[in-house]
């Protein structure tokens, strides 16, 4: 059975990724001060805001406050994704999505 990705791996891998691509990568600190679930990485290109969420596989769910970050964003008209692989982010990315 594959070993299970991390999610600092995968964080950095989708950050070096999108930075490779000409995105500025802004990686978000959760805290007392933050909004609860806020996505881990934003990301600004060509005047465009996405938000990123990372999950280590494509079962792992969305906490409930991440689900009301994501809903938040797109009932302001900003971009969520979430993202569990370097795969997944090319295919997206294949597909105009990024």
């Amino acid at each position: 059975m594959p070993k299970k990705q991390l999610h600092a791996d995968i964080q950095k891998a989708v950050k070096d990724w999108l930075q490779w691509h000409k995105w500025y990568i802004y990686r978000n600190q959760a805290s007392q001060f933050s909004e609860a679930g806020i996505a881990d990485l934003t990301g600004i290109k060509n005047g465009r805001i996405i938000w990123i969420e990372i999950k280590t596989s494509e079962q792992d769910a969305l906490s409930s406050h991440q689900e009301a970050f994501k809903e938040n964003i797109r009932l302001n008209g900003g971009t969520y994704h979430r993202i569990w692989s370097i795969d997944q982010l090319e295919q997206m990315a294949v597909r105009g999505m990024l």
